[in-house]
């Protein structure tokens, strides 16, 4: 058995590798253990990109990687056609930025996420993701795994939302 030490040269190499993975501002405006809908801020896209469900997240968020080839996929995609692929040329500084990119003032309805997707092994994403609200952190090695967290907890938010909404009520209706 070999050991291999990191050099600190090689340690900070790392360490700037991860710092260039970009951050996606999830904004949860919906859900209720079916439907998931809201918005997803990134560097690339300021305005914000609506998505009616999980699907249409999942893919926008994936185009945005295939277009600035990061994390890069170990699989490549087949299409029918002639279908030329769009691909950025992006500088570490741009990805820097993209990577430091938060929109503030946008907060989901029901709850808010930062997605880091660090690596697409195997045709599956693997990375963080951080529940603003909650402040808790979690860690996902598919993207089925993101989808059942995004979905879970925004369920979780709404029906603690609704509560709160519902024993208010109540508490005027008494005075």
């Amino acid at each position: 058995m070999v050991l291999v030490r990191e050099t600190g040269k090689e340690r900070e190499s790392l360490k700037e590798a991860f710092s260039l993975v970009p951050n996606y501002q999830v904004c949860i405006d919906f859900a209720d253990g079916v439907n998931l809908s809201g918005r997803m801020y990134c560097g690339l896209e300021k305005r914000g990109i609506e998505f009616a469900d999980i699907q249409q997240l999942i893919i926008a968020m994936d185009d945005i990687m295939n277009k600035i080839s990061f994390p890069q996929s170990t699989v490549e995609k087949r299409a029918f056609g002639d279908r030329e692929r769009l691909r950025m040329n992006l500088s570490r500084q741009e990805l820097l930025e993209m990577r430091k990119f938060m929109a503030d003032n946008e907060k989901g309805k029901q709850a808010t996420f930062i997605v880091q997707v660090e690596y697409r092994h195997n045709a599956e994403w693997q990375g963080n993701v951080k529940w603003v609200e909650g402040e808790s952190t979690h860690e996902f090695a598919s993207t089925l795994d993101l989808i059942k967290f995004l979905d879970e907890t925004g369920t979780k938010c709404r029906k603690e939302n609704t509560q709160e909404t519902e024993t208010s009520e109540i508490e005027r209706k008494k005075f």
